[in-house]
């Protein structure tokens, strides 16, 4: 019986602060530099949320298939999400600013950006599978 203590190609991203219960501050280390559109993009459209690029950052949090954002604060953008990160040698620092929402979701959707954060690749130039002919 083997066990695997690390995932093949997966970063080592820890949580480094709080500041609130919708904003935390994540450490990523990796050996090589890391697209993090690429990575956080799919993670967030798969949970319904639209993304807005920014330059270094991403922005969300209009949702209307989950509800998260929805209401009269979305319109004054008091209650869009956003995650930044700073690029280092061999880290990034990733700040996360969760939209407005209830304390389960908010769990949920942060374990789900943690998640993608450690094991998402960020392979862009995949090439589709070619159907064989007879």
């Amino acid at each position: 019986m083997s066990i695997r203590l690390f995932h093949r190609g997966g970063r080592l991203v820890m949580r480094s602060s709080r500041a609130s219960r919708q904003a935390s501050t994540w450490r990523a280390l990796h050996l090589r530099p890391v697209v993090w559109e690429d990575v956080f993009r799919p993670a967030l459209a798969l949970l319904g949320f639209t993304v807005e690029n920014e330059d270094g950052a991403l922005r969300f949090g209009t949702s209307p298939s989950t509800g998260l954002g929805t209401g009269p604060s979305t319109t004054a953008g008091m209650s869009t999400g956003s995650i930044r990160w700073t690029r280092g040698a061999f880290w990034t620092t990733i700040r996360v600013q969760l939209p407005a929402c209830s304390a389960k979701k908010r769990d949920l959707l942060a374990a789900a950006l943690l998640k993608a954060a450690r094991y998402r690749s960020a392979v862009t130039d995949v090439q589709p599978v070619r159907a064989r002919s007879a």
